[in-house]
């Protein structure tokens, strides 16, 4: 059904001069019919609308603004001819486009704020979810400050830096705060008491001037929803000022503490059951180095407000309170913290939560470090190796580490998922006669004589120079340097038969961190130093092998 088609159900106007009994045929429909008929005229429900954008025919002028907001939703041109033709068709038009849609406005589209200052107060009645991008220091399509994978942005560079607003001061943006003020002053008349959802994006420079936004939005009656961002780096003033504000929005207070409970009176099978659902368990992946552990999960719903399509998702996040200085009841990484507590309850305490701990999650350990050398060989100068096609006297600075040592050697039995990652090098410390093969030796005894090898999946990750990244320059290496590398990894991989037999799983991954999945026939090699350690039967893929691509190729489909 056309746009057009919704005329014929109203009179001709010179039906309407002559008779007095004409009557509009179409408002007898029952509503749900209207309303399917509005549906086919154009109008949307359940989507993300910029209000900068939505009457717009033109999308090709949206891509030219300074606002940073690339991925708005492709909506068609909604039926603003409609909105005309009664009073009656346009309020249940208005309810349904302002009251079942989640509305965005952002300062720098355009029109800005304006566009929701010159709603009437009747309109903002009808609003339910609401999204005010006041100022925003990041671009969320692609990056979102040094954070990394935190609330699933990129980490690639910004390619539009000078689209981003400075975080807001207020010594120099006393007019953005003044009009900001007046729009919260227009919210609080218009707004019907716990029927708006409302979430705020306003980085600012300081505590003093997130306190004045701050302010501002407390003139509003209690919310249904609230979440709100008052800088894009984690400062704990400004954070504790973000959560304050949104808990008295909502009428919120904290929690009471739970009366003392008994839990180690409960069968351990239970303690073990409840700990899984604690901070013991995270998300992701924890990576060990030689000084410490990197404990951290990635934002379960990515930092945004609303389970929504990827090219909306931008104009909803980021919330996520372990990456910002923001707070809302969707993001729950402020109770993922550290869960180090745990072990220092009690002795039986810590036994169960050390089970849970190294049972359940996935290490992965970094194998190699550069290490101090003496002067003569520190001296040694650069020389081209032309059977080996690299540098080689670079590899000297590392050496392969004892990856186990500051594992608690009770802990090792726990270890279901283990991972020992070479990074990115020639690889010529792998050899026998280099420093540090003593700890790759002394690694294998450990888990020989202390891991539970039945339940253990063991991964190594190796990268080297002659699988380069899917979008880098190959380097043509000749015949021997492959058959190097080769001997290289067979070396390595020849001390672990002791553990055939008793191993579960063993996954070697060649040229992991940068791999683009390519068949490039390193799956073949692959399964030759499997088989080497497992016995010449064994298949990883049929164990549970997978492919993951961690490198650039995944942060492009994001």
């Amino acid at each position: 059904m056309s746009q057009q088609r919704i005329t014929l159900f109203f009179p001709r106007l010179s039906q309407k001069k002559t008779l007095r009994d004409s009557r509009c045929l179409f408002l007898e429909l029952p509503a749900s019919i209207r309303l399917q008929i509005y549906y086919e005229a154009g109008l949307v429900s359940g989507k993300t609308i910029h209000l900068s954008y939505w009457g717009s025919r033109n999308k090709e002028s949206t891509s030219k603004t300074r606002d940073n907001t690339l991925g708005i939703s492709d909506l068609p041109a909604l039926p603003l001819n409609l909105f005309a033709v009664c009073r009656s068709v346009y309020n249940e038009l208005r309810k349904v486009l302002y009251g079942d849609n989640r509305l965005v406005v952002s300062r720098k589209a355009p029109r800005g704020l304006r566009v929701l200052e010159r709603l009437s107060a009747s309109t903002l009645l009808e609003i339910h979810f609401l999204v005010i991008r006041l100022n925003v220091s990041s671009c969320e399509s692609r990056c979102c400050g040094a954070r990394g994978h935190r609330c699933g942005n990129d980490w690639h560079c910004c390619l539009s830096p000078s689209s981003h607003d400075l975080p807001l001061s207020s010594s120099v943006d006393q007019l953005v705060i003044i009009q900001w003020k007046r729009l919260c002053m227009q919210l609080a008349n218009g707004v019907q008491l716990s029927n708006l959802a409302l979430y705020v994006t306003c980085d600012c420079n300081d505590a003093t001037t997130a306190q004045m936004i701050t302010q501002s939005l407390r003139l509003l009656p209690a919310l249904r929803d609230c979440g709100l961002r008052l800088a894009i780096h984690m400062d704990e003033d400004i954070k504790s000022i973000t959560k304050d504000t949104v808990m008295r929005l909502t009428r919120n207070s904290p929690p009471r503490p739970p009366p003392p409970f008994r839990f180690l009176d409960l069968p351990k099978e239970i303690q073990l059951h409840i700990l899984a659902y604690a901070s013991l368990v995270p998300r992701a992946e924890i990576i060990c180095t030689q000084k410490r552990l990197h404990y951290w999960a990635p934002c379960q719903l990515r930092g945004t407000i609303a389970d929504t399509p990827i090219i909306d998702a931008v104009l909803l996040k980021c919330f996520c309170s372990a990456a910002h200085s923001a707070f809302s009841f969707h993001c729950y990484c402020d109770d993922l913290t550290s869960p180090f507590t745990m072990f220092r309850v009690s002795r039986e305490f810590r036994d169960y939560a050390m089970e849970v701990f190294y049972g359940q999650n996935s290490f992965s350990v970094l194998m190699e470090q550069p290490v101090s050398l003496p002067r003569d060989v520190a001296a040694i100068s650069l020389r081209q190796d032309a059977d080996r096609g690299g540098q080689i006297a670079e590899s000297l600075l590392i050496s392969i580490m004892p990856g186990l040592a500051s594992f608690p050697p009770a802990s090792i039995g726990f270890l279901t998922s283990l991972c020992l990652r070479f990074e990115y090098s020639d690889l010529e410390h792998l050899q026998p006669n280099q420093v540090g093969w003593d700890n790759w030796l002394g690694t294998i005894h450990t888990l020989s004589q202390r891991a539970n090898l039945a339940a253990l999946t063991l991964q190594i990750q190796m990268s080297e120079k002659f699988y380069p990244d899917f979008d880098d320059e190959k380097v043509a290496f000749s015949p021997m340097y492959k058959a190097f590398m080769q001997q290289t990894y067979e070396n390595l991989v020849l001390p672990m038969k002791v553990l055939r037999g008793r191993l579960k799983n063993l996954f070697i991954h060649l040229n992991w961190n940068t791999s683009s999945g390519f068949l490039d026939g390193r799956r073949e090699h692959e399964q030759l130093l499997e088989r080497i350690v497992m016995g010449h039967t064994y298949s990883a893929w049929n164990c549970g092998k997978t492919v993951r691509y961690p490198g650039r190729y995944k942060n492009a489909l994001e």
